[in-house]
């Protein structure tokens, strides 16, 4: 009685409440789905006796309640949608059904987060991101909803990653010549130490930088190792860059390498650095980076070896904000 007096025949309450768009041209939800999400409860009653300031509740959980409805199921009297097999519909008008199946973000229901649609027969440019898997909350640090907000306001980043520097500490640069064995020597031998002078051979070996990304290699021009010694513009302009197209679905981030190779200007193939671990800096990291055009520190635990690179090529969209209809 209550819905059908204050709400459902108050025509200004209608007027705003059904199917009434935003004043905007654009919109794009984001959200996840099929995931078990409430959608109601069932009650019973229970005897109880009053008691005189005392709140007193005449209703329980039905726990024994079901319901008898394909895609839902009720658990201790708790309604909730059932992941990829709830009925939803498929048309923004709420009249077409049988082709949609889907649940909430284990806190909203489908078709409430899928509202959005309903406003694209006001002339509103919706588009619909649905995460599969995502929560209410746990979505914002999904990759696949980062992604869909960095294309909502920016280009398709081409990030291009410039190396700046290179240190490799004598220790380390040690074990780029030393031979095998007396490698294993220097590392089993309690309080050695590497040679305060590497032999020349040094100066004939030659380092660069390999970039992992996905199924993406690329590398970096080669420097003397013997010049490896943090000092910045070691590789020139065009050296120190490796460019790659960010893509959520390849890869969560980006694997740094310092490879090692001899022969004059290093020529050569190229082994992984003796004693390095490949680094993998994560998308976030790297997008965070790139919009702020700041250099990261990259440190190759116990190695002795740190690069410092800077990222680029995030250009945001001109009028990406302009949304709002004038």
């Amino acid at each position: 009685r209550m819905w059908q007096e204050c709400y459902a025949r108050d025509r200004v309450f209608r007027m705003m409440a059904e199917g009434v768009a935003p004043q905007i041209k654009l919109c794009q939800p984001i959200y996840g789905k099929n995931m078990k999400t409430q959608m109601g409860m069932v009650f019973k009653r229970r005897t109880g006796v009053w008691k005189q300031g005392e709140r007193t509740n005449y209703f329980a959980y039905d726990e024994d309640a079901t319901v008898d409805h394909p895609g839902y199921v009720c658990k201790k009297g708790v309604i909730y949608e059932k992941p990829g097999a709830c009925p939803q519909a498929s048309d923004p008008a709420g009249t077409s059904f049988g082709k949609s199946f889907a649940s909430g973000d284990m806190t909203v229901p489908y078709w409430s987060l899928r509202w959005p649609v309903t406003w694209a027969k006001s002339d509103v440019n919706v588009n619909v991101v649905e995460v599969e898997g995502g929560t209410h909350r746990g979505i914002l640090s999904m990759p696949a909803a980062q992604w869909a907000v960095l294309q909502h306001v920016a280009a398709v980043p081409d990030l291009t990653f410039h190396i700046e520097a290179i240190t490799v500490n004598p220790e380390a640069k040690a074990r780029s010549v030393l031979p095998s064995a007396e490698l294993v020597e220097a590392v089993a031998a309690p309080g050695r130490t590497a040679p305060e002078q590497l032999p020349e051979k040094a100066d004939a070996t030659s380092v660069f930088v390999q970039f992992s990304y996905g199924n993406v290699t690329k590398n970096s021009a080669a420097v003397p190792l013997a010049k490896a010694d943090g000092s910045l513009g070691i590789f020139g302009e065009q050296g120190t860059k490796a460019r790659v197209t960010y893509d959520p679905n390849t890869a969560l981030g980006c694997t740094f390498s310092l490879m090692l190779t001899t022969g004059l200007a290093g020529m050569g193939k190229g082994t992984l650095y003796p004693g390095l671990r490949p680094t993998t800096i994560s998308a976030r990291a790297l997008l965070d980076a790139g919009a702020k055009e700041e250099s990261l520190d990259i440190v190759f635990a116990d190695s002795g070896i740190t690069l410092r690179c800077k990222v680029t090529g995030i250009q945001a969209k001109h009028g990406c904000l302009q949304c709002f209809k004038r």
